[in-house]
């Protein structure tokens, strides 16, 4: 299969040059966190900070309203760009994520905030991801595992646009989970204590089983080891690398990051052994060398 890229040859939406100035200071507005602005009560703040709200909860419903106008095929490209212009205050810590964020560095907040409007609205759109070591999937199923790469939904989609069925392990199954820019329903396993013996059973139809077993650190149990991100250190419990072991299951890694052009890719690849410690370190490594490129 090799490198693959998803859907139509991405594009370029561009931005008039004469509102230049205008575009970046209204879709800057538009990431600022509109919710907590909505409990301050007007008479308690200055005219200048009542006017910056109201500059920014306009530019938000102006952004959503841009995303949900636009065709299909359009929206993922706008958000690209969206996200583009509001990288700067995703550095100045505006979007209100940096406790939730694991993997993740300040492209990726961005563009997953323009992402989110639309995922929560129910608005579909087009993705467009490059998978690197595709080739690497195989056609059986298989245990994929990784960090807390928010993005990592874009690349579920992926696989079910290529005919995969995919299940994700989550810690909160009471939420609904759908395939992003679809209203289709995503297969979810619960993190319980029968989560391994379902995990077989996907794998065993032929499924593609996501799992992110890394938490942040409070205090290092017996059965875990560590790794370092971008939000700090991380706990990775290494039960899931027994059970691959034991059960014979094939194991991937995989990220999914935005690289500098906001090009959105996945990185697969296969651990150099399934003994379980062995691919407990490869995966340590792995994870540890795509935080040194966000």
């Amino acid at each position: 299969m090799g490198d693959a890229v998803n859907g139509r040859r991405a594009f370029v939406v561009p931005l008039p040059t004469n509102r230049r100035r205008l575009c970046r200071e209204t879709l800057v507005s538009a990431v600022m966190q509109h919710d907590s602005f909505e409990s301050a009560r007007a008479p308690a703040l200055p005219a200048r900070a009542i006017g910056r709200w109201n500059v920014r909860s306009s530019a938000a419903k102006m952004s959503e309203l841009l995303l949900a106008a636009a065709p299909p095929i359009c929206r993922f490209p706008i958000a690209q760009q969206l996200a583009r212009l509001a990288e700067g205050a995703a550095r100045a810590g505006w979007f209100g994520m940096a406790r939730t964020r694991r993997f993740d560095g300040c492209r990726e907040m961005a563009l997953l905030r323009f992402l989110l409007k639309m995922y929560w609205r129910g608005i579909t759109f087009d993705a467009q991801i490059r998978v690197i070591g595709a080739n690497n999937l195989g056609s059986a199923g298989a245990l994929i595992m990784s960090g807390h790469f928010y993005l990592n939904l874009l690349f579920l989609r992926w696989l079910r646009d290529q005919g995969r069925r995919v299940t994700l392990v989550a810690a909160d199954p009471v939420k609904t989970y759908t395939l992003p820019g679809t209203g289709e329903l995503l297969d979810v396993i619960p993190a319980d204590r029968a989560v391994f013996t379902r995990i077989r059973q996907r794998v065993d139809n032929g499924r593609l089983v996501l799992l992110m077993p890394d938490i942040p650190l409070s205090g290092k149990s017996v059965a875990a080891c560590t790794v370092r991100s971008p939000s700090g250190t991380q706990e990775i419990k290494t039960s899931a690398f027994v059970f691959a072991e034991k059960a014979g299951i094939p194991l991937l890694f995989c990220s999914t990051r935005v690289s500098p052009d906001y090009q959105v890719f996945t990185k697969i690849v296969r651990p150099p052994s399934q003994n379980a410690s062995a691919a407990r370190e490869s995966f340590v490594r792995f994870l540890e060398a795509e935080a040194a490129e966000i």
